[in-house]
């Protein structure tokens, strides 16, 4: 027996076996210690590739014991912009679901808002980055009764403006003196985009 359960254990775990003799002519005992080992486990992230400002991706990231991975920032907290999924992240304003379980409650007795800090964890599939620079993201399974926790892995990318066009206005780029200060008329694609302009290396506009 296993801890005096007759099945074999599968769990990881130590157990009190007795072997006993069933016999008509001899009879007998003898009591141990059994142990099953927590097993390893590795996890397979993939590579993320170079990204453009709001671009939203997905994190793609296995283990070999097919527990759940979970994601941290490691750099760039402040470039990542959103998470979806079942997600427990800290942003700008030190958002977490220990602070929104906090702030539900407070929303339910009154009580005065509190922030909570966290080191940002992801617990998602889709990652959205608002701003250039450089994000490393980790991914950890701690592991659990059978299985101990794997190596992290990290993949680091870099996220970069995307492209915009400006188009001038061709009127606009011959004009006649008159003694006033002259400016030239730009648009930009996407629509909207500010843009500064100078001439001959100078932000003064030109008069002769």
């Amino acid at each position: 027996t296993y801890n005096g359960n007759s099945n074999s254990p599968i769990n990881a775990g130590s157990y009190n076996v007795v072997a006993t003799i069933n016999d008509n002519i001899y009879t007998g005992s003898v009591t141990g210690n059994f142990v099953i080992s927590r097993a390893e486990q590795t996890i397979t992230f993939n590579q993320i590739s170079g990204k453009k400002v709001n671009d939203e991706f997905n994190l793609i990231a296995t283990s070999s014991s097919g527990l759940n991975v979970s994601f941290e920032v490691v750099q760039g907290e402040n470039i990542v912009s959103s998470i979806t999924g079942n997600v427990i992240s800290e942003n700008e304003e030190g958002f977490s679901l220990i602070g929104f379980i906090s702030n539900l409650f407070d929303k339910i007795f009154g009580n005065k808002k509190k922030e909570v800090q966290l080191s940002p964890t992801i617990i998602g599939d889709k990652i959205k980055v608002g701003s250039a620079g450089d994000v490393t993201i980790r991914a950890v399974q701690t592991g659990n009764e059978n299985y101990n926790s794997a190596q992290s892995v990290e993949r680091a990318f870099s996220v970069t403006k995307k492209n915009g066009q400006i188009v001038y206005d061709l009127n606009s780029l011959t004009q006649t003196y008159n003694g006033n200060a002259k400016n030239v008329s730009v648009a930009t694609v996407p629509a909207g985009l500010n843009v500064s302009i100078t001439y001959d290396g100078k932000n003064d506009l030109p008069i002769n």
